[in-house]
């Protein structure tokens, strides 16, 4: 029979080997003074090793910490993939001020081993996960009127993604085990939104700037869960519907140098932590609003700055644990803070 006060710690060990080849060309096509077409082309072949291993460390007696070493687990395994991507676009000029674009890439993002953070066998032997793929296209444009001090540019976009990476949070196939977290290829997806920026220099020393983010659509295609749950149309973790930042930079000559002064406030709109849209693992919409002062005296700075000025609560990351443990783990952003900053540039 083992003692009451046994204790067990939990290590391990996560040897990930990758090996990257690529070859990759581009050519820029001047068809005339306002026609520009550019086309790349690129080959990829990469491979990875995993190896995997855990042990207990169990304490027997309070009075030696030394313990026995037990093994839990070992998970191996390898990956390799090759492939061909590349990208098209035609930059067109429309007057003096404003450039307008279309682009179409397509390319893939490499498969690998997730072991940054692994807590039982089951999890360990799922923490592999396959390449994404993606085809995007994307129309805008660029203008600038130095004469009116005033800068825009505008994006629209589409995505289609196929077998993308999302992070999940899942219950464990076992009742009495805590939930995993997943880095996992959940099938196909879309995305499509719209992206503007806006910057006007008022004055000399006066300068106001905006950016917008909007994307309404950010859903799983067709895709069932290996539980059984169906996510299909659900939205993506982590992805606002809106994003939108504004600032305003002023800018004093304070004997014979520049004293610069900078607003600065940052807006996310609600979003979700998991892939099952749980109302406990949400972040309501927030803004944070951040501030400094710089000041370049010849090689020398200084600046104060402060960061989340009226201390706005909320969490960069949530996990729903009340199946297993009957709580809600939230990890907090940072506070209110404010530092100061001396630098000599030689």
């Amino acid at each position: 029979m083992l003692p009451t006060d046994l204790t067990a710690t939990f290590f391990y060990d996560n040897n990930i080997k990758t090996k990257s080849v690529a070859a990759f060309s581009q050519l820029d096509y001047q068809l005339n003074q306002d026609w520009l077409i550019t086309a790349g082309l690129r080959y990829s072949y990469e491979s990875l090793d995993y190896d995997s291993t855990s042990q207990l460390n169990i304490i027997l007696d309070p009075n030696d910490l030394t313990g026995v070493k037990v093994p839990f687990y070992r998970v191996q395994g390898e990956q390799s993939d090759n492939g061909i991507s590349g990208q098209l676009g035609v930059n067109v000029k429309l007057d003096d001020a404003t450039y307008a674009y279309y682009r179409f890439a397509n390319g893939a993002k490499s498969g690998g081993y997730n072991g940054g953070f692994l807590s039982s066998v089951e999890q360990a032997q799922l923490a592999d996960y396959q390449k994404e793929r993606l085809n995007s296209h994307e129309i805008g444009s660029k203008s600038w009127w130095p004469q009116l001090g005033m800068r825009f540019n505008w994006a629209v976009f589409y995505y289609d993604y196929n077998d993308q990476q999302v992070f999940m949070n899942q219950p464990s196939v076992s009742e009495q085990s805590p939930p995993i977290q997943l880095l996992e290829n959940v099938a196909d997806s879309t995305i499509y939104g719209l992206e503007a920026d806006f910057e006007y220099w008022m004055t000399d020393d006066l300068n106001v700037k905006f950016a917008m983010g909007y994307i309404p659509h950010a859903e799983f295609e067709e895709y069932v869960d290996p539980l059984g749950n169906a996510l299909t149309d659900n939205r993506l973790p982590f992805t606002s519907k809106w994003n939108l930042s504004a600032g305003i930079e002023y800018t004093h000559v304070l004997a014979n140098h520049p004293l610069t002064t900078q607003l600065l406030v940052d807006y996310q709109s609600d979003y979700y932590f998991d892939q099952n849209q749980n109302p406990y693992a949400m972040q309501d919409g927030y803004s944070i609003f951040n501030a400094n002062i710089h000041y370049q005296h010849d090689n020398w700075a200084i600046a104060i700055w402060g960061k989340n000025l009226f201390g706005t609560q909320y969490s960069h990351l949530k996990f729903d644990l009340s199946s297993f443990l009957g709580m809600l783990e939230d990890f907090k952003g940072e506070g209110r803070r404010f530092g100061l900053d001396v630098s000599y540039q030689f």
